[in-house]
């Protein structure tokens, strides 16, 4: 039986369609929301060797478009995971809820668990009328995981490994905080000095994520060159970031 997915039209209104894709990007997001193997729940399995022959999309081309596409669409292990699909879907329809548990079970247990880490789409899970306990996934753990918000009082702190730690992040946010730090020369005694300083962080680094270390650096020098801006913050840098781009200083 043939499937049919309805695309949104204020899918090209929509403000990271207009401001963070390409054009070739918002090909590939599009393919996402309406190939062969979608379905009604929003995560299933794609080889990269499909996306590339069906899009005509090299590989190696691929995988750079997907980092710009983190935001609304998670590719982990063969796996596509659509952020908040279900949240669009008919979920009163009893026949919509049973299709998506159907398509749930699919899912392999290790898929389940990094959505819960990715905290995207547990509201649309949410939406069938189950806890996320009752989905067999275990309680999230924090998103700064990595950063070991867990370790022993007793171990020696290194605010370098930390920061080393912290670039290695695959969350791309992260990073932009470690560079933000290092380029400040900000220290912390601590992890939860520097876990605190994060969740200050959060949304600015999340709004300079998909900006290369190199243009943010740039715009931080220009606005360390202004005088009037001794305490200039990351949410500093989001404000001129575009302008510098564009070569207007």
């Amino acid at each position: 039986m043939a499937k049919y997915r309805m695309v949104n039209t204020k899918f090209w209104s929509d403000n990271f369609i207009r401001e963070s894709l390409n054009p070739l990007d918002r090909y590939l997001f599009l393919y996402f929301l309406t190939n062969e193997k979608t379905n009604i729940s929003g995560i299933y399995e794609l080889p990269l060797s499909i996306i590339s022959s069906e899009t005509g999309i090299e590989r190696a081309m691929l995988t750079k478009m997907m980092k710009r596409l983190k935001e609304k669409v998670y590719y982990y292990k063969g796996w596509v995971i659509l952020k908040n699909f279900i949240k669009y879907q008919n979920t009163k329809s009893e026949d919509v809820k049973e299709g998506i548990d159907n398509a749930l079970k699919e899912v392999p247990e290790e898929i389940k668990l990094k959505i819960d880490s990715l905290r995207w789409s547990i509201d649309g899970l949410g939406m069938v009328g189950r806890q996320p306990e009752e989905l067999n996934l275990t309680k999230p753990e924090p998103n700064l995981t990595k950063l070991k918000e867990d370790v022993a009082v007793a171990t020696p702190y290194s605010f370098k490994d930390y920061l080393e730690e912290m670039q290695k992040d695959e969350d791309r946010h992260i990073q932009v905080a470690a560079l933000y730090w290092k380029i400040k020369g900000w220290r912390f005694e601590n992890i939860k000095q520097a876990q605190a300083a994060i969740k200050r962080e959060l949304r600015p680094a999340k709004a300079l994520a998909g900006y290369t270390d190199q243009e943010i650096i740039k715009t931080a020098e220009y606005i360390d060159s202004l005088k009037d801006m001794p305490k200039w913050t990351l949410e500093t840098i989001f404000k001129y970031i575009d302008d510098i781009r564009a070569g207007k200083y």
